[in-house]
């Protein structure tokens, strides 16, 4: 089995930079040119797709598309099995003199991942390194991985995040949130930010950008009827959003 260098990968490396611990590389997968090689990384890192598709074998294969973001811990073994479509990713290698430097750990880091706001993050990662802005790469990284959000949550947070998972773009009072969730509506109000690193309304303006990335990604839709969709009122306000949460406008993410 392989070990791959540190900024190394199964693909291309089209552009790479560096700052305070991390490599982060823009790396193109063709179909007919990967290394398919089963191989592992000394430090962990992770990778998110910004167009394309793969699959991937860790334990059991698992195909990667748009928005994908898998964590790979240091020394675990993987392989590219095969690419579908000429794919492209941000891979992010985390060297381990960083990770003790800030404690922070690669559970951590897995944990922090699954956030629903880390696609926001990613592409603000990518417009950072394709800008040449390395510090705003170590900040957006810190961003991603840190925060006081804590381990142990209590059973009405995961009531409300399915909740508002399944009525993006509708509107929904804090009375009626809170009648979901079997509790006073000022514990909502309280622990809502400390739980979701974000104010109630902040929270469904990321899931609303969200699904509107899930939508352009089909490609079926205009960016209007979009727009429509996910419950804005009307175009400027989903390009405002939409670029204060990615950095990009709406057309630019449906070029990538």
């Amino acid at each position: 089995m392989q070990e791959l260098a540190n900024g190394q990968y199964s693909g291309n490396i089209l552009r790479r930079a560096e700052h305070d611990g991390l490599i982060c590389c823009h790396t193109s997968y063709l179909c007919e040119r990967f290394n398919s090689e089963r191989h592992y990384h000394k430090n962990a890192h992770f990778s998110f797709v910004i167009t394309g598709y793969c699959t991937e074998k860790k334990k059991v294969e698992t195909v990667r598309g748009p928005g994908h973001i898998t964590f790979y811990h240091a020394g675990e073994a993987h392989q590219v099995t095969a690419v579908s479509k000429d794919s492209r990713h941000i891979n992010v290698e985390i060297d381990a003199g960083l990770l003790k430097r800030y404690e922070i750990t690669e559970a951590a880091i897995e944990s922090a991942l699954a956030r629903p706001d880390t696609r926001f993050g990613m592409l603000r990662l990518y417009q950072g390194m394709q800008l040449g802005r390395v510090n705003e790469m170590g900040e957006t990284f810190m961003q991603l991985v840190t925060g006081d959000l804590p381990l142990i949550k209590p059973a009405w947070i995961f009531l409300v995040e399915e909740f508002l998972r399944d009525h993006i773009g509708r509107p929904v009072s804090l009375a009626h949130l809170a009648n979901v969730a079997g509790v006073h509506p000022v514990t909502i109000s309280r622990y809502f930010p400390r739980f979701f690193g974000c104010t109630l309304s902040a929270y469904q303006r990321k899931l609303q950008i969200g699904k509107a990335m899930e939508l352009m990604r089909s490609g079926r839709l205009s960016l209007t009827d979009i727009a429509f969709h996910c419950g804005f009122a009307d175009q400027s306000h989903f390009t405002r959003t939409f670029r204060e949460l990615t950095g990009l406008r709406p057309g630019d993410y449906r070029a990538l």
